[in-house]
């Protein structure tokens, strides 16, 4: 390397600052590449650490005070089963297996389509007394409904197909031929 271009280098090189110097009018406020970069460091282990305590946080929390506990609406994780009753008054149907029904159920022509669930909770919610036989009612009229209890959800009765819910209080037999029909 040549004198020429060493000199023409340092030419180009701000001299470096004293301790304590005063930084000029126009450079005051901006910060160089290793300032920039602590900073940035410095704001990335902030938010960082947040959503660790965030996220300690909410799992210290049981999974009934963080969210609804409502039956699937897709197919991950399904079992090829199917319940042994299409209608129980007694019997839940396990996750898996909802899910399953939700993809499609044999049909007696032979034939498959997506199914759909009605479920009910009267072991945390007060019933009617004919609740389960009007709902038992409304799934026997249709070959692609299964009925069951789920007393773990966070709702008195749900109507789940693909992709869809529907929570109610009480038998509304309109919502529920409505949603059962529109598939």
């Amino acid at each position: 390397m040549g004198k020429r271009s060493r000199e023409k280098r340092a030419k180009r090189r701000t001299p470096p600052r004293e301790p304590g110097a005063e930084r000029s009018e126009a450079g005051r406020g901006t910060l160089d590449f290793k300032q920039r970069w602590h900073v940035l460091v410095a704001v990335g282990s902030a938010i960082t650490i947040a959503l660790v305590v965030v996220g300690v946080g909410l799992s210290s929390f049981p999974p009934s005070q963080r969210s609804k506990v409502l039956p699937p609406i897709t197919v991950i994780g399904h079992v090829e089963r199917y319940p042994a009753e299409r209608v129980s008054t007694a019997e839940p149907i396990p996750l898996p297996v909802q899910r399953h029904i939700l993809e499609h159920v044999p049909l007696g022509m032979g034939g498959q389509r997506p199914g759909i669930l009605i479920q009910f909770n009267c072991a945390k919610f007060e019933c009617a007394p004919d609740l389960v036989d009007r709902l038992a009612t409304i799934a026997q009229e249709y070959e692609f409904v299964y009925m069951a209890p789920y007393p773990e959800m966070d709702a008195k009765i749900a109507l789940t197909a693909y992709g869809r819910i529907l929570t109610l209080d009480e038998v509304d037999e309109g919502k529920i031929r409505a949603f059962i029909e529109r598939g």
